[in-house]
């Protein structure tokens, strides 16, 4: 599975394997804005809008958004391998 976050708020899962037109197979609205960032652990991923003062939360397993966490000064997000 590959993820996309977008200029749209959308975080997007990409299956590589597919060989049809639609690369796209589900989307799930993140941020009223761009998407700056994202990191995975588990089956979470995290995703920071940009100018935004919270971490939107996003689950895997049913592909929904889960709402903001709290965001620290400190926090930052390192890119991450899938």
């Amino acid at each position: 599975m590959l993820l996309s976050g977008s200029a749209d708020g959308y975080l997007r899962t990409h299956d590589p394997r597919t060989n049809s037109s639609r690369a796209m197979e589900n989307s799930v609205k993140a941020h009223p804005g761009s998407i700056q960032g994202l990191q995975t652990t588990g089956n979470l991923v995290f995703t920071v809008g940009l100018g935004e003062r919270f971490v939107g939360s996003v689950s895997l397993n049913f592909i929904a958004y889960l709402g903001p966490v709290a965001r620290q000064d400190n926090l930052a997000l390192s890119p991450t391998r899938l």
